[in-house]
């Protein structure tokens, strides 16, 4: 938005708010929100911007100033009325090329990983499976197509030969963008406070996941539960390979301390902002064991914390006991999601010789001050793993939209039924 006239910056929060609502939104938007544009930030980057040109005389200024103070809030005065029917909308530009080029949605996720640079300078392959001694930080652009649907994670299928196209696929943009820690806490802290606060989601990816595709799945999924404030991924040196889990195992635990560091980040940036916390599979243990070393370091770290997502955890029940022993009394909400048509976790289960956390059914695990649900109703999938529920299901999708952006216990959530299991009571989605 473009203003021009004098004084005009004192009534710039008003007249934008009108002016949007009018001429962008008619009759549409609830509620309007305007921060400062950064090019690069806001909007498709494949594109100009809309622009908006308002333009007021030393007549109206001085009208502005008189009803605005007398307002003091409330419905628009009439000057802010007339001049904001009077604003010129210029639409933006779409870049030439083929058919479709214009019709992605990017969005920007916020990277912390200790995986070690390949020295690669394609986004998609500048991280490999073995760690750093250091973090590093930066943002990616994860396209969005157009016709994406949701609970769908858009690929290339091989068997019909396609190639990556952003414009029909969830795709990394070319480059990264590495930051220093300093500006990478900056960028994500001028997202969290600015549209009402929306604050942060952290995601933690799981086993058999390499960079490229936590950072897609993570786009997905922060796109698919439309969450408006910053999106960060923690990804820790999984192998992206289903043979070497023992690896994906010790290299899991060894990313506690780094996760502790991330989180120490996000939940520092400003008093008030909230932070919600997603974590699926073996990305679990990352979480749980660096969350516990951040409370170990500040013991009120969890104040900023506002949801816990444990999804298919491939955590042992024992290990859970011993670990969430030092979560007791925190303010954060624990949510877990489990499944018995989770084969991974099925897996685990067998290997390990102890029940999974993220196992579900009649022995769904129960503990008190955690919201346990049975996915099982609706993780069904005849020729699938029932793995990635958590970021496929409609059901589950809409479940994580209530809690993040409504905080509803389950007792107000859509299709959540009490069940009375071997452990205790929990909840399961009704069929």
């Amino acid at each position: 938005m473009e203003l021009e006239g004098d004084s005009i910056a004192e009534f710039a929060a008003a007249l934008s708010e009108e002016v949007i609502r009018r001429q962008v939104w008619p009759k549409q938007a609830d509620r309007v929100f305007v921060t400062a544009y950064v090019d690069g930030e806001c909007g498709p980057k494949d594109r100009t911007p809309d622009t908006l040109l308002l333009k007021i005389s030393a007549e109206e200024a001085g009208q502005l100033r008189s009803e605005l103070q007398r307002r003091g809030g409330g419905a628009p005065t009439p000057a802010v009325n007339v001049v904001s029917e009077r604003a010129q909308l210029t639409p933006g530009q779409a870049p030439s090329g083929p058919p479709g080029a214009s019709r992605i949605n990017w969005l920007r996720i916020f990277y912390a990983t200790n995986r070690k640079p390949t020295g690669q300078t394609v986004a998609a392959t500048a991280f490999g499976t073995d760690d750093a001694e250091t973090i590093s930080w930066g943002s990616v652009d994860v396209s969005i197509p157009h016709e994406h649907k949701m609970g769908q994670l858009e690929s290339p299928a091989i068997w019909r030969l396609e190639w990556e196209d952003p414009t029909k696929h969830i795709a990394l943009a070319p480059r990264l963008n590495p930051l220093s820690p300093e500006r990478w806490r900056q960028e994500v802290l001028s997202r969290a406070t600015a549209m009402g606060r929306p604050g942060v989601l952290v995601f933690i990816h799981g086993y058999n996941v390499s960079f490229a595709n936590a950072a897609r799945r993570t786009a997905q999924f922060a796109y698919d539960t439309a969450f408006k404030g910053p999106t960060v991924l923690f990804s820790w040196p999984s192998d992206g390979n289903l043979i070497p889990y023992m690896r994906d195992e010790a290299d899991a635990f060894a990313a506690k301390r780094f996760m502790a560091d991330v989180l120490k980040t996000v939940t520092t940036l400003a008093p008030g902002v909230p932070v919600y916390v997603v974590a699926h599979s073996m990305g679990n243990r990352v979480m749980l064991h660096g969350y516990a070393e951040l409370l170990r370091r500040n013991p009120d770290a969890h104040q900023a914390i506002r949801q816990v997502v444990m999804a298919a955890p491939d955590v042992g029940q024992r290990e859970f006991k011993q670990v969430f022993k030092d979560f007791a009394g925190t303010k954060p909400r624990y949510t877990l999601y489990a499944s018995d048509q989770d084969v991974p976790v099925n897996v685990s289960e067998w290997l390990h010789g102890d029940r999974r956390l993220g196992n579900g059914g009649a022995n769904t695990a129960v503990f008190v001050g955690v919201d346990s649900i049975d996915a099982s109703a609706v993780t069904r999938e005849f020729f699938g793993l029932s793995h990635s529920y958590f970021g496929e299901s409609d059901t589950l999708l809409s479940d994580l939209f209530a809690l993040i952006h409504q905080g509803l216990p389950p007792d107000q959530r859509h299709r959540l039924k009490p069940t009375d299991g071997k452990q205790g009571r929990f909840w399961s989605f009704a069929p």
